[in-house]
Formats: structure tokens, sequence, C-alpha cells
């Protein structure tokens, strides 16, 4: 069974916060796969919040490959990344979400387990010269 997570609306809906959704989510996945290596995507991982997830899931859970697929925007910087770049778990992936048959291919070619989707356009300024941008 694939999981997909989408982490803000499950922060609000849960009303926790995002530490203790993460320690739920690692949770479920551990639980789940018992002894098996885990391939896990974090999608917006280049961003403000993202990278900090990425980095904690890299350092913590060393025997999960980490995929961060980010489409490298206004908002994503891999700079944010350099400390963990280089880690055997980890695996920069330059993609936008919104392309699916790219998106399903990686599900499939990495056989992936979960994603925690970050990713979002959502600077206020922007989205009110180019409104449709948001709504694709």
């Amino acid at each position: 069974m694939k999981e997909t997570v989408h982490a803000s609306s499950l922060f609000y809906a849960l009303n926790i916060s995002h530490s203790s959704f993460l320690h739920i989510f690692v949770k479920i996945i551990h639980l789940n796969s018992m002894n098996s290596k885990r391939n896990i995507v974090i999608t917006g991982g280049a961003g403000f919040i993202g990278s900090h997830v990425v980095r904690l899931f890299v350092n913590k859970y060393p025997e999960y490959n980490i995929i961060n697929l980010d489409k490298l925007t206004y908002a994503g910087n891999l700079e944010n990344l350099k400390d963990i770049e280089n880690k055997p778990n980890y695996r920069f992936v330059k993609m936008d979400i919104c392309d699916f048959d790219s998106f399903y291919q990686l599900m499939q070619d990495e056989k992936i387990d979960g994603i925690i989707h970050l990713a979002a356009e959502s600077h206020v300024d922007r989205s009110i010269k180019d409104p449709f941008t948001f709504a694709k």
C-alpha cells in the first residue's frame, strides 16, 4: 500500500505540531516496513520547511532512502542542503510534480513507499500578480 501524506492538511485537521506529525509519520512507515529499506519522496525539499524535513529524515533515519523532489523555483535553494548532499541515503531529483508521467515513472523506478508533500506555491504577492499559476 502506498501512502500519500499532505502535511499541511493533516497539521490543521489533527491539530498537531510539525514535529509530532513527523514522529507519527515515521512510526507508521516503520511499523509497515519492519526490516525493509524504505524509499520516501519529499516534495518541495529545497524550500525552507522542506529542507529541514529532508535533513531530519536523512540524518535520523539512515536506513531510509530519501528522494528530495523539487522544481527549484524562486523558493527552492539547494544551498540549504549542502551538508547532506553526499549522504548515501539522499538523492535530489529536479522535477515538477505536475508532470504526472515523470512523477509516476519515478514512483515505479524507485519503488516509493511514502510521500511527504511539502511543495507549494505560497508567495502571496505572486498569487495576486499571476493567480493562474496557483490554479494548475
